[in-house]
């Protein structure tokens, strides 16, 4: 899994919009990925994920860690303020990688994928439901800090 292209950079920036159905409004934002470095023959991925509002001074950050199992798959774990900690599992090919979580009370409930597109282009994508039914869609592009022009 390491030999995705998601994982052989140690950056990504993003630009896309999160999608309130509750309030039928989309709002733009900006995310940052940020890998932590580990050892080239370890089963376990980490990375972060900062993700702001366009014009707000708050910034949502979830840590995450990935536990490489076989045959494509993985358990995923993740730690924030937004949800505490969720986890699930999820599975990659060569072009892309999916996840599902869920809270231990089972009160939240999310999906998130990383694919690339045709031409390079990496498009994330992640739908979240909590049990009052508030459902939420953030869709984005990722870029590599290394491909943005100076």
């Amino acid at each position: 899994m390491k030999d995705l292209i998601f994982f052989r950079k140690d950056r990504w920036i993003g630009e896309g919009s999160i999608d309130i159905e509750e309030e039928s409004e989309s709002f733009p934002m900006v995310m940052k990925v940020t890998m932590k470095d580990t050892e080239e023959k370890s089963d376990v991925i980490e990375f972060s994920v900062a993700i702001q509002l366009d014009q707000a001074d708050d910034v949502i950050e979830n840590y995450y860690t990935i536990t490489l199992h076989r045959g494509k798959k993985f358990h995923v774990l993740i730690a924030g303020e937004t949800w505490g900690h969720v986890e699930g599992s999820g599975f990659y090919k060569d072009d892309f990688i999916g996840w599902d979580v869920t809270s231990p009370d089972g009160l939240f409930h999310g999906y998130e994928s990383i694919e690339m597109k045709k031409g390079g282009e990496l498009v994330f994508f992640g739908e979240y439901a909590a049990k009052d039914e508030m459902r939420s869609v953030i869709k984005g592009n990722l870029t590599s800090y290394e491909n943005i022009p100076s």
